[in-house]
C-alpha cells in the first residue's frame, strides 16, 4: 500500500472466522483451538492490520471494524462467534422499518464515519439494522 498510495486515510476491518463444525451443537463444546483460532482471526486481526495502517496515517485516519448483532445477543448456533465478534428473514419481517440493511447502507455508513462529518464520533456502535436493536419483541403477527 505504501508503494502505491503512500498514505492511507482509513482502514475498513471486516473479518470473521470459526470452523462451521463448531457453530452447531453448545456453546460449551468449543474447542480450545478453535477458540483461540476464532479470537486471532476474528479479533486480534483488527489491532494486526490497525497497527500496520497507523503507519500510513501520519495526520491520523479512522478504523472501523463491523460486527453482527450475534456478538452481543443470544442467537442460536452462533456459539464461538458471539464472543469473537460478527441478516435473516427473522430480521426483515421484525425490524420496525420492515427490512434487511442493505451493503449500501452499511458502505454508507462506513463513509460518513470516515468522512470529516464523522470526525466527532468516536468509541460507538452505530448500528445499521433498520431499527432491529430498539425491538423488545417480535411484531404482533409474528409471536
Amino acid at each position: 500500500l505504501k508503494d502505491r498510495w503512500g498514505t492511507m486515510d482509513f482502514l475498513i476491518h471486516a473479518i470473521a472466522y470459526s470452523d462451521k463444525n463448531e457453530l452447531t451443537g453448545r456453546f460449551i463444546n468449543t474447542t480450545r483451538g478453535n477458540f483461540t483460532n476464532s479470537l486471532s482471526i476474528s479479533c486480534f486481526s483488527f489491532i494486526d492490520v490497525s497497527r500496520r495502517a497507523a503507519e500510513l496515517m501520519p495526520d491520523g485516519g479512522s478504523l472501523i471494524t463491523l460486527t453482527y448483532a450475534g456478538s452481543n445477543r443470544v442467537t442460536p448456533n452462533y456459539n464461538v462467534m458471539g464472543g469473537a465478534r460478527a441478516p435473516f428473514r427473522h430480521t426483515e419481517a421484525n425490524s420496525p422499518m420492515r427490512q434487511n440493511a442493505t451493503l449500501e447502507a452499511i458502505g454508507g455508513t462506513a463513509v460518513w464515519l470516515c468522512s470529516d462529518y464523522g470526525n466527532c464520533t468516536s468509541g460507538e456502535v452505530v448500528h445499521v439494522d433498520c431499527g432491529y436493536h430498539v425491538l423488545g419483541m417480535p411484531q404482533q403477527e409474528n409471536l
